[in-house]
């Protein structure tokens, strides 16, 4: 059976899942309920967990976030309320199927945000930061050299270098988002290149899908978006 989720586009999803680990609360064995690691809180930004309660001899399973603190995180219990994981996972499901059945609109959405931030600048950004960061590095190598040869003062040189290094770090830090930022645009551009691929390959069987690739469905999407 040949894989529902085309591989370069589920990879091309897997920084994004990388950025939000620490909200994943997954057993190491995999997945064990449908949004598992997938819906998160709207208060403290953790992923819900899964549980059962029983009431009247009936069995009732939940989403919610953080019950046992003392297991997951050493930090308060969180008071947003549970949702009963029946209803939230066939509302979840609805909507994605309405999404892959009009793909459109996504393919919308996404050359909205790719015009947004236009690719062409990012390599000419890159370069000019690049360009300030190594003159800046020569002007610390010529400020520690004058220091040396005692051409200037202890009390004129620290502060002068301090500041030059704090320029460093905030190029570093400007390279690091403007790289970051490239590869989102890079990621969108190959999202819009796949997407009808991909709502072709499933629309015609979502009703039909089993547990796992619903699960495998969904959580591309919400990566992806």
């Amino acid at each position: 059976m040949s894989a529902i989720i085309d591989e370069a586009l589920f990879e091309a999803a897997q920084e994004k899942l990388e950025q939000n680990r620490t909200r994943l609360r997954q057993r190491k064995k995999g997945a064990s309920y449908l949004l598992q690691g997938i819906v998160v809180c709207g208060i403290c930004g953790y992923a819900y967990i899964y549980s059962r309660k029983s009431s009247n001899g009936r069995s009732y399973c939940y989403y919610q976030c953080n019950p046992n603190p003392k297991v997951t995180e050493p930090s308060p219990k969180c008071g947003n309320t549970s949702v009963r994981a029946e209803a939230l996972e066939a509302a979840v499901w609805s909507e994605v199927c309405q999404l892959l059945n009009n793909p459109q609109n996504l393919q919308q959405e996404y050359k909205r945000r790719l015009q947004a931030s236009d690719g062409n600048h990012y390599a000419g950004q890159q370069k000019e930061i690049q360009s300030q960061t190594k003159r800046i590095q020569k002007g610390i190598e010529r400020l520690i050299d004058a220091y040396a040869e005692e051409i200037i003062e202890k009390l004129e040189f620290e502060p002068r270098l301090r500041s030059m290094r704090e320029r460093l770090q905030n190029l570093e830090a400007q390279l690091k988002n403007l790289k970051d930022e490239e590869a989102c645009h890079n990621e969108l551009k190959l999202v819009i290149g796949r997407l009808e691929e991909f709502a072709a390959k499933v629309t015609d069987r979502l009703e039909t899908l089993d547990w796992s690739a619903r699960r495998e469905v969904i959580r591309t999407l919400v990566i992806s978006i």
